[in-house]
């Protein structure tokens, strides 16, 4: 009787030590996602030590463009239709969001730091059952590249023999202590010379990126410029019917290309023509016939582009860039997934349970946080570029 018991105890005890083994680390990490919580900061104040609460926070996150957050406060307006604690909503104020779980594995573990940015509008709810709600609308801090164009005393900025790296540096710098983190990679290539024609700080650094093949953004008060990262890895995994709610894949050769070709806009006397090419790289890792045999078919779709580059290995370069940018789409998802902070642009994530087809890396492009009385969830734009795409199309 006592062996039996012994035994019994030992079985149950292996079991659980490998259901816990098989659990995902995200889903140890918040405890089955219960309990979510979320905590907003105005000018580094919780707005619950003022009793304003919150509803249908929402935070949306982009890879090209600028990240937004808003929310609602209720019962926050007086009788004089005016905010209450009208310091805390002054335009400009700085703003942070935190949200995960409150019962996670370690009790001590605070709530992630998710945006962090300015308030840029006020919205005021007047409705027939409700006139004392308002909505918070706000930014990261790229709205302020975008508000500002740098210049030498007002006068045109043009540098000569440098980088755009070294260029973007000089100029991010001038935002004193604004980014806390500055990542920025060397784009290698010196230029004879460059000249700031755009109408701000954002739009000169979108045109250096893109030059480079280059990503180009914010989050939080990190400051970002560098090559894409879209390099499979497991650090973050869903699972469907773990993590994954809903998954909507789309395979579009609409608008596949075959080839690039880029030439140099001005030919010197006596030197040969400059032509950089890069071909159709991943066709023949294509195993599915089907699919092989209608980007075949349309074999003669080639992109053409001038750039002032001095060499062949300079213009092949730029060509694979450019063909890598426009054969990204290929495979374009839509996700809708349990509420996990870890959830960005500009990283990859391993998606399982979903067939050899489409489970796989994918990388993300925007991400969409909402937290309501529903609960925590994020929806994702997923993209699939060309060194991975074959593992899709099979």
């Amino acid at each position: 009787m006592i062996l039996t018991t012994l035994f019994s105890y030992q079985v149950e005890k292996n079991y659980y030590s490998l259901q816990r083994k098989m659990m995902s680390k995200l889903l140890q990490k918040y405890n089955h996602y219960l309990a979510p919580e979320a905590v907003v900061k105005i000018n580094g104040e919780k707005l619950s030590q003022y009793h304003l609460f919150f509803n249908d926070l929402k935070i949306d996150m982009t890879i090209d463009g600028t990240d937004i957050f808003s929310f609602t406060l209720s019962d926050a307006i007086n009788l004089e239709f005016e905010p209450q604690h009208p310091e805390l909503f002054n335009s400009g104020n700085e703003v942070e969001i935190y949200i995960g779980y409150a019962n996670n594995a370690n009790s001590k573990t605070p709530l992630p730091l998710l945006f962090k940015g300015i308030i840029t509008a006020i919205n005021w709810n007047f409705s027939e059952n409700n006139y004392l709600d308002i909505t918070v609308e706000g930014k990261d801090y790229s709205f302020l590249l975008m508000k500002h164009k740098s210049s030498d005393n007002g006068k045109q900025l043009n540098w000569d023999n440098i980088s755009h790296s070294d260029i973007v540096e000089k100029i991010i710098k001038t935002y004193n202590s604004k980014f806390s983190t500055i990542k920025i990679e060397s784009t290698e290539q010196i230029h004879y010379q460059v000249k700031y024609k755009e109408k701000n700080d954002y739009a000169f650094f979108t045109r250096l990126a893109k030059k480079n093949g280059f990503e180009f953004f914010i989050q939080k008060d990190e400051f970002y410029f560098r090559a894409s990262q879209q390099i499979p890895n497991d650090e973050i995994t869903l699972s469907y019917g773990t993590e994954i709610l809903s998954f909507t894949p789309e395979i579009n050769i609409d608008k596949y290309v075959t080839k690039v070709k880029v030439f140099a806009p001005e030919i010197q006397a006596g030197k040969e023509k400059i032509i950089g090419e890069a071909p159709n790289s991943f066709l023949s890792k294509i195993k599915s016939p089907s699919i092989k045999e209608i980007l075949k078919s349309i074999n003669n779709i080639e992109y053409e582009m001038t750039a002032n580059v001095k060499s062949v290995e300079e213009a092949n370069r730029l060509a694979q860039l450019k063909f890598d940018e426009l054969n990204s789409n290929l495979i374009k998802a839509e996700l809708r997934c349990i509420g996990i902070p870890e959830l960005k642009p500009g990283i990859t994530i391993k998606l399982k349970g979903l067939g050899q087809r489409f489970s796989t890396y994918y990388y993300i492009t925007q991400a969409v946080h909402n937290f309501n009385d529903q609960g925590y969830e994020v929806t994702l734009n997923l993209t699939s570029n060309s060194n991975i795409i074959q593992e899709l199309i099979l």
